[in-house]
Formats: C-alpha cells, structure tokens, sequence
C-alpha cells in the first residue's frame, strides 16, 4: 500500500462519554476519554473547563472546614452552618461562633432541619440543637435517652437517630424532638434484620415513602405496611426488602438525585439504590464502572468519615471529594450512558473538606484555613487551572490499524470567551512520553462578528468565540493518542471536536 494522506478523521464527540480508565491501556473509541481533568460537560455536551472557586469568608477561622450544612428555618433567611477547629459557626462571608457551651471534641457532625430547628448528632457526642438565634445547646430528653451514634435523619415528622452500637435505630415522638419513649417514639433493633449477619448502620435516607438503612453490608428498606398521611409511621413500619452483600462505605456519600434515585459509595463504587433493587442478582454493576477500580482505589486511602459529596441538581453534578488524594469525582447525571453508568470528570487544584449545595443551587466548599468557597466564576481563588483532556489510544480505522501512521497535523476546534495558552500534546505506541507543541490564544476585543475570522478563530456573537487552532507534528506509529493543555485568563473553553492529518506507512 503506497504511502498516501489520509482523508482527516474528526473527533467530532471527543471524550463525550467521559473517562474510560478501565480500559485505559486498550484501543478506544474517540468519544472515550483518558484524561479529563478540570472539565464537565456543558448543556451541549461538550467536555468544558468547570467553574472556579471564589472564597466567602475574608477572615478564616481556625482550623479545617470539615462539614457544612444549610439551616431552612420556618421563617426567614436561610442560614449556613460550618465546623472547624471543634467549633460550631454561623454565616459564609462572617463566620460567627456558636458553639456556647458545647465541648466538641471531633466536627463530624451530621446535621438535620427538624421542625424549624437544626441538629446535630456524632459519635460521642450528644444530640445538639440551634434555634437560629444565640449558640447551639445539648438537647435534654423528656423521655427516653436521645440517639448517642453517628447518623441523624429528618423524615416522617421524626428525627431517626442510630445508637452508639449501630444496631439500633430511635426514632422521636411526631414533631418533638425532646420525647423519645412515649406513644409515638421507639426504636428499632436490627440485630436480627441483617441479611448476612451482624452489621451496623452507615446512613439513613427517605425516599419514595421508604426509610432506607444502610449498612456497611447490607441495605434494609422499611416501608408503612398500612399506608399514612405521613408517608410512613413506625407504629405500621415493616420490612419491605433486604439487598443483601451490598453496603454504604461513607455516610456523608448519600445524596438524593432529583427525587428519583439514591446514590450513595459502596465497596464497588458508587452505586444507584434504584438499579441496585432492579439488578439484585448482579449488584456488583455500578454508576462508576468506567472509572473502579481509580475511583475505589482512590476511596480506599481515604477516611471514611472524611469523604463527602454534593448534589448540585443546576448543574447535574454529584460531587464526590477524596481530601487527601486531592481528587474530585464529578459525575454528570444528566444524561447517563447506554449501560446505565454516569459519565464521569475528575478535577483537582483545590482539596474540599466539606461539600454542600443550597437550596438555590450554589455549591459551597470548606478548606483547611477556615476557609469557604463558591464555585463559581472562571479562577480558583485569582489564580489561572489548566483544564486537560486526552483521547485514548487511536488506530484511525480498521484499513490502516496494522499500519505506521505519520501524523502531520493536528487541529481542535473550540469555543472560549477570551484568551490563553493552549498545549496540542501528542504520542505514540502506548508511550508515557507526549510531544507538545503550544499556542497563545489571544483574547479578542470582539466577539459578536459573525463570519469574521481573526488569529486563526471564526467570530460569533453570545460572549464566545469559536478557534479553529492547527499545528504541524511529527513522528509516527501504528497508535496515536491526542489531548489538550488549556490554560485560560478569565475565559471559559468548550472543546468541540480535533481532527488528525496522518499518512500511512508500512505495516507495523
């Protein structure tokens, strides 16, 4: 076969479907990608820088942000309970402190609205309230002993509390989180539900009328077995199902997908309650799989009870923060893939310690430093990221995938509302080691000049500009993986497609 051009291939749908790092080391198709890092997808589905962080609070306090929590009183602004330094605070841009009389000795509290107060419940500490005036005090049982454990949930007009054991779940008298062992409270003792034997409670959560326990093994779903204007009263609860085998890893994981689904991380990633009821004789499958065995082996260096998540439902995002790998899961549930996962991006450059999402659907983060930020805006803190993104492993085309190809250009389209520098990287046969060549993307004084074209990037209106960017490569080999370095000053940037200029050569 004579060496020849090879007509362009078009990545039109570059990393489209997100990350594929379990077949990372394999051929992929183009709309797979290996690396995607600082990007999501935009309402048009294209791989795009995420947004940056923006701090609230000029004078940090001491410590680390490790939990926030938004507090909805019955009348009123919203206000943003945040723990740090085994304080309790109030605010975002003031932090105030609210501890009183407290003596935290740890700030992995889990926090419920209830009857137009907020609580708070962790090991070894008391059940704590705040009116949304003055500090956050111990609540004084009127009856029965409060729940003593790590999990609180606010559901059925009860707070449901676990026990120091883990085996046993209370619940208050209706809408008085004082009354624990009168008519209306009580408890539960799973001892004898568990599906594979002695287990103990991760998490809670309400969903479709349904009270879900997670275990660290098991998930037990009880429902109303008479039915009530409640959604569910203990006095009818009864068990529904037990999906044996499968657990919850991290309480703070739990987060409710626009009242349709509970995701939550299990041992084999993060999973769908609802595909794990449907699928119970292959649960092993998961929203994560194209990312396990990464996403569990990043998961498994972390505390549990450091990892947290968000759900923001604007943005289609469930966020998942690994502190001290530096990693962030950002799992976009907008438009699942065929088999059911979700495409996945990671991002880094920040290390959230504490991740909540407002009612209006801002998504807020804790730092060490005492420090909150806001995603928003296009710089983390004033200071430029790079958002990347690399193809998996290409062989242009069952005709020529036993053959040399010389790559002679590459080109990427996108789209960016100014300037920066952008890095074409390129490599060859599986190798580590990418060639690059960079570009300065000026920033141009107008972009509403349809048809125009100016540096290399076709003009239209909206705040955006369309770049049709090309360099010459070199070298060869029979499979070529392509990606993107781009550093943006104050701009947005939306990957459209790239294209390949190749010729054959002889048979590899």
């Amino acid at each position: 076969m004579p060496s020849a051009p090879l007509a362009p291939l078009s990545l039109t749908s570059s990393g489209i479907r997100g990350l594929n790092l379990q077949s990372s080391s394999t051929i992929l198709d183009p709309s797979w990608a290996t690396k995607a890092s600082n990007m999501v997808f935009d309402a048009t589905n294209r791989l795009s820088a995420r947004s940056g962080w923006v701090v609230q609070n000029s004078s940090p306090v001491s410590g680390t942000i490790t939990q926030l929590f938004e507090y909805v009183p019955t009348s009123g602004s919203n206000v943003v309970i945040s723990t740090a330094g085994n304080k309790l605070y109030k605010g975002t841009t003031t932090l105030t402190d609210i501890t009183g009389a407290l003596v935290p000795t740890a700030d992995n509290w889990k926090f419920q609205n209830f009857n137009g107060n907020v609580y708070g419940l962790q090991t070894g500490h008391p059940l704590i309230v705040w009116t949304g005036s003055g500090n956050f005090t111990t609540v004084t049982a009127a009856s029965g002993t409060v729940p003593n454990g790590n999990e609180l949930l606010s559901a059925f007009g009860r707070l449901w509390g676990t026990d120091s054991t883990g085996q046993t779940i209370k619940y208050c008298n209706l809408l008085d989180a004082t009354n624990w062992n009168i008519t209306g409270a009580g408890s539960i003792n799973l001892t004898s539900v568990w599906g594979t034997g002695n287990d103990s409670v991760v998490a809670l959560a309400s969903f479709n009328n349904l009270l879900v326990v997670f275990g660290s093994r098991n998930i037990v779903i009880f429902q109303d077995g008479s039915g009530s204007p409640l959604g569910l009263d203990p006095i009818n609860i009864r068990v529904s199902d037990i999906v044996p085998g499968i657990g919850c890893t991290a309480r703070d994981s739990v987060q409710n997908v626009n009242g349709d689904d509970l995701v939550f991380m299990s041992g084999a990633g993060v999973q769908s309650l609802k595909r794990v009821i449907i699928e119970r004789s292959n649960a092993v499958r998961n929203i994560s799989l194209n990312v396990r065995d990464y996403f569990n082996s990043t998961a498994g260096s972390e505390t549990s009870s450091g990892l947290r998540s968000t759900y923001n439902a604007f943005n289609g995002l469930y966020l998942v923060s690994a502190p001290v790998s530096g990693v962030v899961f950002a799992f976009d549930t907008r438009l699942p893939l065929e088999d059911g996962t979700w495409r996945v991006t990671t991002w880094n450059n920040f290390i959230p310690k504490a991740l909540v999402t407002l009612k209006d659907n801002v998504t807020l983060y804790g730092a060490s430093g005492g420090q909150i930020f806001q995603y928003q805006g296009m710089q983390d803190n004033g200071s430029n990221f790079i958002s990347t993104f690399e193809s998996g492993w290409l062989d242009l085309g069952p005709d020529v995938a036993n053959r040399v190809k010389m790559l002679k250009r590459v080109l990427a389209v996108f789209s960016s509302s100014g300037g920066g520098q952008l890095t074409f990287k390129w490599a060859y046969d599986f190798s580590d080691n990418f060639t690059t060549s960079q570009v300065t993307i000026q920033a141009l004084s107008s972009v509403a000049q349809w048809g125009s074209a100016q540096w290399g990037a076709d003009q239209w209106g909206g705040g955006n500009a369309l770049f049709d960017i090309r360099v010459p490569t070199n070298s060869g080999g029979q499979f070529v993986k392509v990606g993107l370095d781009f550093t943006a000053s104050l701009a947005s940037f939306s990957l459209n497609q790239m294209q390949l200029f190749a010729k054959v050569g002889r048979i590899a």
